[in-house]
């Protein structure tokens, strides 16, 4: 009977044994990460520009020409000449292109604009205009995990007992540890060997305890 309880304690332990670490789990709440991305750009360079005065020029129509009917064509007409450029002063300074001042033959100008002159520069050309991103990360949650109990199951240590046998094993049941999920276990769960170890000395006092019987038999049926 000895034995049998030994060795049922044994399997019970094995039976219960769980893993001692579970899986790693950190919990975290949820969070809106924000990601700014700045803008792309490239750059273009601008040479210098020179000052250029405004200038002007006068129609002058052919000798032989009869009365003439403009406009003349800028900057050839087979009718007269352009005479020019002139820079200072002159007729129509707030005009641009040929226009008639005067009731004369030759009353016709022409004037080009003026153009301002600039510094070189350089000049910051946006291809993608800066944006923000936002992630929304869900929350992380950890479930617990407890070892699991087996019911009508007791595990004992076994008594000590005097029996003669070749061989003598001693085994010793521990608690249980319960272990949640995300906190690392430094112990480590010895009920499966310590099972095995009571299951195997159960079948060693019930092996010793089977010759014991078979030899009190013997010596009973020589007496």
């Amino acid at each position: 009977m000895l034995g049998a309880l030994v060795m049922s304690s044994g399997i019970a332990l094995m039976v219960a044994a769980t893993p001692a670490n579970a899986a790693d789990c950190t919990p975290a709440a949820a969070f809106t990460e924000t990601i700014n991305h700045p803008a792309v750009t490239h750059v273009v360079h601008h040479d210098a520009v020179d000052a250029v005065p405004s200038m002007w020029w006068n129609w002058s129509p052919n000798k032989d020409q009869g009365p003439f009917d403009g406009p003349p064509d800028f900057p050839t007409d087979s009718r007269g000449t352009w005479e020019g450029p002139h820079t200072n002063g002159g007729p129509g300074q707030d005009e641009v292109g040929t226009f008639q001042q005067g009731e004369g033959n030759g009353s016709w100008f022409h004037r080009s604009a003026a153009v301002e002159g600039q510094d070189a520069f350089d000049e910051t050309v946006t291809d993608t205009a800066a944006w923000t991103e936002t992630i929304n990360h869900p929350a992380v949650t950890c479930n617990a995990v407890s070892t699991p109990q087996v019911e009508g199951t007791t595990v004992v240590s076994p008594p000590k007992a005097h029996v003669k046998a070749k061989a003598k094993v001693h085994a010793q049941a521990v608690t249980p540890t319960v272990v949640h999920a995300g906190l690392a276990s430094t112990i480590k769960d010895m009920r499966g060997e310590q099972g095995l170890a009571l299951m195997v000395a159960g079948m060693i006092m019930l092996v010793a305890a089977g010759g014991l019987g078979l030899r009190v038999r013997g010596a009973a049926a020589r007496i």
